[in-house]
């Protein structure tokens, strides 16, 4: 060990002829002729004492000593050296590996059920995000309609509130039509009242109208007692071109006074008054969707129910926008007196009635029937 403490370079004297940087690993031949130093794991695998190092004897010596003679010259290695020389530079030249935990040592049927707890849990993980999510988007529209229907009660009670005044002074209309003329004075309130029922009354009419924004009218199909409805309103927005999903339809029914008992009689009635269809009312969810199917209509006209599977010939159908009550008889007055006059444009948009004679003339909105006296002139009696 003097060579090394002496920080001389000493190399294995085995087949791998190495440099020795660690005393621990080096084996020094005792034999007085010899004097070699090997690696020990070139030599053996084997952990020596201190007793076994300093009595060893290298390969060569004890060959020599067995046949009696001295063949340090000869190069002689065993089978047994060679392995440790080669188990020596494996130990040396690669990293030592850190001991596998009892998991990893597992059979190999483990590792799919690893890969499959793993996948398990990204499964897990990605379904609780959704779910937050969808209750986070859940939680927006509660919201969102709660705000809705505090709107929808503000606009109830203020509909209300309208109803209540317009019936007191309706009422008091009443009681001062009956009483008997009074002096100077009197027929202006009873004129003022009257205005204010009137503009009460369009109010309330115009705050009805807005809320039928999003319902169209559809005339003209035949009507049986197994149809479908909503059915009906998606093959009439396919035949015009207008992409609609029955989800998108909030509602769909025939209104009006049915005029045929059945199936039998609507047939048989042809295009007369007995055998006329009742209209169809649809409510979409979307005013979009209604703008499309008004434009759509504007655009294809002479559309008829052909494909649609009825029963008896195709028909014609219309779409138009859905008025109130009174908004429709008063369209209806504007037609006659639009037809008897030669005015040629009578239309209707966001529920406001319109009339025009002429198209280079101006337009003229009909909120009442004293607008028609004002618009047409003098109506007949």
């Amino acid at each position: 060990m003097a060579n090394l403490a002496n920080n001389k370079v000493l190399f294995c004297s085995a087949g791998c002829k190495d440099s020795i940087t660690n005393v621990k690993d080096v084996l020094r031949c005792n034999s007085e002729t010899c004097q070699k130093v090997f690696h020990r794991l070139c030599i053996t695998s084997n952990t020596l004492s201190t007793n076994e190092k300093s009595n060893w004897t290298c390969p060569d010596c004890k060959a020599a000593s067995k046949k009696g003679g001295d063949n340090s010259t000869t190069p002689i290695r065993s089978q047994q050296v060679d392995n440790n020389i080669t188990m020596r530079k494996k130990v040396t030249q690669q990293p030592q590996k850190p001991v596998e935990s009892t998991a990893s040592q597992s059979s190999p049927t483990s590792e799919p059920k690893m890969q499959a707890a793993v996948i398990s849990d990204e499964i897990e993980s990605s379904l609780t995000r959704e779910l937050q999510l969808f209750r986070h988007e859940l939680a927006g529209v509660r919201q969102q309609l709660s705000a809705i229907n505090i709107n929808l009660e503000k606009l109830t009670n203020t509909v209300s509130g309208l109803d209540v005044r317009m019936t007191s002074l309706e009422q008091r209309v009443q009681v001062l039509e009956e009483q008997p003329v009074q002096p100077a004075g009197v027929p202006s309130a009873v004129k003022d009242l009257m205005d204010t029922v009137d503009r009460l009354k369009l109010e309330l009419n115009d705050r009805d109208q807005e809320l039928l924004s999003n319902d169209v009218e559809i005339t003209g199909i035949l009507e049986t007692n197994s149809e479908n409805p909503v059915h009906l309103a998606v093959l009439v927005a396919q035949k015009l071109g207008v992409e609609l999903e029955p989800q998108d339809v909030v509602s769909a029914e025939r209104v009006g006074v049915r005029r045929a008992p059945s199936d039998g009689a609507v047939l048989q009635g042809g295009d007369g008054a007995a055998g006329r269809p009742r209209a169809l009312a649809v409510r979409l969810t979307r005013r979009v969707h209604r703008d499309n199917l008004l434009r759509a209509a504007r655009r294809t006209r002479g559309a008829d129910t052909s494909g649609f599977n009825l029963p008896g010939p195709s028909r014609r159908f219309y779409v138009n926008e859905r008025l109130t009550r009174t908004n429709r008889q008063l369209f209806y007055k504007a037609r006659q007196e639009g037809s008897r006059l030669n005015w040629r444009y009578i239309w209707t948009r966001d529920g406001r009635i319109y009339a025009r004679r002429q198209p280079d003339t101006s337009s003229h909105r009909v909120r009442c029937e004293g607008d028609l006296e004002k618009v047409f002139g003098v109506l007949p009696v």
